[in-house]
């Protein structure tokens, strides 16, 4: 981390949104969760908003870690793996969101049409 830019209170609501993330994964991946997992309870942990935690952490992680290219140090080369992860998440997770919106929305929809057409 680079010290001279990162505020320590910046860290920690990183870390608190990390925990957070982490804490929701565990309880949407779960035991028998998995087959129960709505679009409703995914729209929670990710949206395109402050209202998600997952889009919290992404900006804040992009925030406090995406680097001009400038610094080369070992730290920098961490830190900026540890955004890309965030980041992929985030995306893997709006994939997951939106497959399931089609699934639990379209779907019904496009059957009801089917049925109506004979």
């Amino acid at each position: 981390m680079r010290s001279s830019q990162v505020d320590a209170s910046d860290f920690v609501q990183l870390l608190r949104e990390f925990l957070v993330v982490h804490r929701e994964l565990s309880q949407l991946f779960g035991g028998d969760a998995q087959d129960d997992m709505s679009f409703a309870s995914v729209r929670a942990l990710v949206g395109d908003d402050n209202h998600s935690v997952l889009y919290r952490l992404k900006e804040r992680s992009h925030a406090l870690f995406r680097s001009d290219g400038t610094h080369r140090s070992k730290n920098v080369r961490l830190e900026a793996l540890f955004d890309l992860a965030i980041g992929s998440l985030f995306h893997e997770a709006m994939k997951l969101r939106e497959s399931l919106y089609q699934r639990e929305v379209y779907a019904p929809r496009l059957e009801s049409l089917r049925e109506a057409s004979g």
